[in-house]
C-alpha cells in the first residue's frame, strides 16, 4: 500500500493490537502516513486499557493471531460503538503479507491487490472534507463504503443517511432531499424537513445518482455551492453542513453523454472518484468471504461446519 503523507492528528487515533514489536512499529508507520495518530498495544487486554482514554477511528488487529480469549475480547471491542468513535471497524491483517494489509475493513471483506488499494484510498480519503464518487456495479458494496467512509470522518457521531435515487419518484424525491413545508402540495398537511437537513453535521449517500432527474440535479448543485436548501413551498434558505458522497452503477462519462448526468455537476461531485471492483475482478477474494459467511452462520446455528480443504 502507499499512502500520501499526513500530518497525525489526535482527532484520527488509530489502536494497534499486535504481540509482535517491529510489526507494531509497521503499522504506526502505516496509519501515521494516513494522518492517524497510532497507539500501540501488544494484547487485546491492554486495548481495554487504552480505550478508556482513547476515542479511535480505527482498529487493527491480527485475528488470525490471537488466542479464542483474546478474539472474544476483540470482538467485545468491534460491537461495542463506545468509546470508540462513531461505528467500531474490525480490521484483520495480513500476517503472512510483508506488508500491512488489510483482510476486512468495517463490513468490507477482501485481502485482494485490488481491495488494497481501495482501502488505501478510503483511508486517505476519509478524514478529509472531499465529496466522493462511488462508482461500481450492483453488489460491490457501495453503501458500505459510504459508510465506511462517513465512520473514519470527523462527522461519524453525527448521522448518516442514505437515499437510492431510483427508488422514489421523480415528484416525490425534491420533498425527500430539501424538505417541504405545510401547504406547499396536496398532501403537505404539515412541515417536513428533508433529508439534507437530517443528516447536518453528517453524510448524505445518493445511491444511483444518475437516475435523479436532470431539473432537480441542477438544485442539487446550487445546495453543494451554497450550503443553503430550500424547501418545497418556502422562501427562505436554510444553511446546511454536510459531506455529499454519491454513487452509480453506470459508467459516469458515458451518464454525462446520455444526459443522464449533467457535466457541470458530474465535475462537481469527481473530488475524489472511487471505483469499486466485482467480485470477478479479484478471485482470491471469494474464499474469503464465503468463509466469513459460513463462520457467522456457525455463530448463528450453532454449527461446526467447514470447507473441505479440496
Amino acid at each position: 500500500m502507499t499512502l500520501s503523507p499526513r500530518i497525525p492528528s489526535q482527532d484520527h487515533e488509530a489502536l494497534i493490537i499486535n504481540a509482535d514489536q517491529a510489526r507494531r512499529a509497521s503499522l504506526g508507520r502505516w496509519v501515521g502516513g494516513a494522518g492517524f495518530a497510532p497507539r500501540a498495544v501488544e494484547s487485546p487486554e491492554k486495548a481495554l486499557a487504552e480505550l478508556e482514554d482513547l476515542h479511535c477511528q480505527l482498529v487493527l488487529a491480527d485475528l488470525d493471531a490471537l488466542d479464542p480469549e483474546g478474539r472474544a475480547i476483540f470482538e467485545e471491542l468491534s460491537e461495542n460503538p463506545l468509546p470508540v468513535t462513531g461505528t467500531s471497524f474490525v480490521e484483520s491483517v495480513d500476517a503472512r503479507s510483508g506488508q500491512p494489509g488489510l483482510s476486512r475493513f468495517g463490513r468490507l471483506i477482501g485481502r485482494s491487490r485490488p481491495m488494497q488499494r481501495i482501502y488505501d484510498q478510503l483511508i486517505r480519503v476519509a478524514p478529509t472534507s472531499a465529496t466522493v464518487f462511488l462508482v461500481g456495479e450492483s453488489g460491490t458494496g457501495k453503501e458500505l463504503t459510504a459508510e465506511l467512509i462517513h465512520g473514519l470522518s470527523d462527522r461519524a457521531t453525527k448521522p448518516f443517511v442514505p437515499i437510492n435515487c431510483g427508488a422514489l419518484s421523480p415528484g416525490l424525491i425534491e420533498s425527500e432531499l430539501f424538505g417541504h413545508e405545510r401547504g406547499s402540495f396536496t398532501g403537505a398537511d404539515r412541515r417536513r424537513p428533508g433529508l439534507f437537513e437530517h443528516a447536518q453535521g453528517g453524510t448524505l449517500f445518493l445511491d444511483e445518482i444518475t437516475e435523479m432527474p436532470l431539473d432537480l440535479q441542477v438544485k442539487l448543485l446550487r445546495v453543494l455551492e451554497s450550503g443553503m436548501v430550500r424547501r418545497v413551498g418556502g422562501q427562505q434558505p436554510i444553511e446546511v453542513d454536510v459531506r455529499v458522497i454519491t454513487a452509480t452503477n453506470r459508467d459516469p462519462e458515458q451518464a454525462v453523454k446520455e444526459k443522464k448526468l449533467r457535466e457541470d455537476l458530474f465535475y462537481r461531485l469527481m473530488v475524489f472518484p472511487v471505483t469499486l471492483p466485482p467480485l470477478r475482478d479479484r478471485p482470491d477474494d471469494v474464499l474469503l468471504i464465503a468463509r466469513h459467511y459460513l463462520e457467522l452462520l456457525n455463530r448463528e446455528g450453532p454449527t461446526r461446519k467447514a470447507f473441505a480443504d479440496k
